[in-house]
C-alpha cells in the first residue's frame, strides 16, 4: 500500500467571514466548507450572531469554540465532514491528487479501510471501503512530489482543522 502522509496543522482564521470581526477566546463559532466555482472547496468561519444556518453550496459544517488557553493543539473536523470532503474531491478529475492524500488520511484515521490495490489501463488504484456503510471508493494511486504533497496538506489543514476536540456523537450535518 502507499505510504502515509504526515500533516502540518493550521488553526481556523478566528475571524468571522460575514462580519469580518475577530472571534475571541471562549466564543463559539461555526466552520463551513463551501463549494465555490469548479468544485473548489473553501473553509469559512462564522460567528454565532452571524450564523443563519448552513449556506448554499455547503458540503459540511461544525460548531466549535475558540479555546481559552493557547495549548497549541489542533484537531480534525468531525468524521462526517471529512468523509463528505473526500467524496466531493474523489469524483472530480482535477482533484485526484487531493482525493489520494485524503484517502490515505482516512485510512490512517481508521475511517476507511484499505481493501486492495488493483491495476487497470496501466494505472494503480486503491480500493478503500467504509465498513460502517459498506461503501467502496476507488482512488488513483499517485507518486506526488514533496512540494505537491506539502501544498495539499496545507490546503487540507486550512479547511479541515479546528482548535478543539469535537465529540463525534454531536450532530454534524453534511448536507
Amino acid at each position: 500500500m502507499a505510504h502515509m502522509v504526515d500533516f502540518e496543522f493550521k488553526r481556523s482564521s478566528r475571524q468571522c467571514s460575514v462580519s469580518n470581526r475577530a472571534i475571541n477566546r471562549g466564543e463559539a463559532f461555526y466552520s463551513v466548507l463551501l463549494e465555490q466555482g469548479e468544485g473548489e472547496l473553501h473553509r469559512s468561519d462564522i460567528s454565532t450572531e452571524a450564523w443563519a444556518g448552513p449556506p448554499e453550496g455547503c458540503v459540511g459544517w461544525w460548531r466549535s469554540t475558540v479555546p481559552n488557553l493557547e495549548k497549541g493543539r489542533v484537531y480534525w473536523a468531525p468524521n462526517e465532514v471529512l468523509l463528505a470532503f473526500f467524496q466531493h474531491v474523489s469524483i472530480q478529475v482535477e482533484h485526484f491528487d487531493t482525493a489520494y492524500v485524503m484517502g490515505l488520511l482516512l485510512v490512517r484515521k481508521r475511517i476507511l479501510q484499505w481493501k486492495e490495490t488493483i491495476e487497470r489501463d496501466g494505472q494503480s488504484f486503491l480500493r478503500l471501503v467504509n465498513a460502517k456503510t459498506n461503501t467502496d471508493y476507488e482512488i488513483r494511486q499517485l507518486d506526488l512530489t514533496p512540494e505537491r504533497t506539502a501544498a495539499i496538506q496545507s490546503d487540507l489543514a486550512e479547511k479541515l482543522f479546528t482548535d478543539q476536540r469535537l465529540a463525534e456523537s454531536e450532530p454534524n450535518e453534511t448536507e
